[in-house]
């Protein structure tokens, strides 16, 4: 249910919408907690609770999305200028890459960079580091077993890692189709 799969089987305006819808849950259970005067380590547990509900939902057996728009829903209200540094990068890597599953990888390692670097205090760092082990912990099981040509699973995990799919070319792995679609 991510926002990419909408954006290629329903359209831009779906995958805008729930990506808003996204971003709006995380953020407005960070105002809630702030303004019901819990502590800022309580606060982004709970952004960081949102997030892994987005990516492993029990309602629909753990299958859910990779968890980007609750990032920055959770950033938003925590650490704006972390999210905005951090889109920066990942924006100018999309220029560049014309795809953003690397760009996206690249601006995840470096949000706790970015908060150590711009004075956040330890834990929005920590909540930062959680969330970069949340989106690689997706990243890295979400397709179950490789899919497609089989490949060394060192390979496999390099390519989800990096890639966010089992396979270094793209076409091959938008053109799948899922075993029972097969022929023969």
């Amino acid at each position: 249910l991510g926002g990419a799969n909408l954006h290629r089987f329903v359209g831009g305006w779906a995958a805008v919408v729930v990506g808003l819808i996204d971003i709006a849950k995380a953020a407005l259970t960070v105002l809630a907690f702030q303004r019901l005067g819990g502590d800022l380590s309580s606060i982004v547990i709970a952004g960081l609770a949102v997030v892994l509900g987005h990516n492993w939902p029990v309602f629909l057996r753990f299958y859910g999305g990779r968890g980007i728009s609750p990032t920055m829903g959770m950033l938003l209200p925590l650490a704006p200028k972390v999210l905005l540094a951090n889109a920066l990068i990942a924006l100018g890597l999309l220029v560049y890459y014309r795809s953003s599953p690397l760009p996206a990888a690249v601006a995840l390692i470096f949000l706790p960079v970015s908060s150590l670097l711009l004075g956040y205090p330890a834990p929005i760092t920590w909540g930062c580091l959680g969330l970069v082990f949340i989106a690689f912990a997706k990243r890295l099981t979400a397709n179950g077993k490789p899919q497609g040509e089989p490949t060394p699973w060192a390979r496999v995990l390099l390519y989800r890692f990096l890639y966010d799919r089992d396979t270094k070319d793209r076409e091959a792995w938008l053109a799948r189709r899922p075993p029972e679609a097969k022929e023969g």
